[in-house]
């Protein structure tokens, strides 16, 4: 009789370690698939605008700035500098002599270059191709 106690104890030992260890993988993959949830949890729009052209696209995605999502999403041409990506095109429309691209964020300025522009969840971000201001000569 006592070996059989021994015995049930022993198994019922066994089972509550077994179930703790499935318990813990659960755990685990719950914390993973939350945090790449997160990854994947910002929601950004980028418009494309031009005097021709009109385009919008919604992404969700896990980058952390601007120019690593265009630039995965094939949306831009650049030059690289040391001070990070200068667009010369957008969807490949291209920059010349009179016209350039700017950058807003749910309709304000961006004066940063596109790599250090930082995704916000739910912002718009719009790509806009503008006349460069002229100088005035004046004489």
């Amino acid at each position: 009789m006592e070996k059989k106690k021994k015995i049930l104890k022993t198994a019922a030992i066994a089972g509550a370690a077994v179930l703790l260890m499935i318990a813990g993988v659960a755990l685990g993959y719950f914390i993973k698939s939350r945090s790449d949830a997160d990854k994947l949890g910002k929601v950004v729009t980028v418009e494309i605008m031009t005097d021709e052209y009109a385009y919008s696209v919604v992404f969700n995605t896990g980058y952390g700035n601007l120019g690593d999502l265009l630039d995965d999403e094939g949306l831009i041409a650049y030059n690289s500098t040391q001070y990070g990506r200068i667009i010369t095109a957008v969807n490949g429309i291209g920059e010349d002599e009179t016209k350039r691209w700017n950058i807003a964020a749910d309709g304000e300025p961006q004066t940063e270059k596109v790599d250090l522009i930082d995704l916000k969840d739910g912002t718009t971000y719009t790509l806009t191709l503008d006349e460069i201001p002229q100088e005035s000569e004046e004489k």
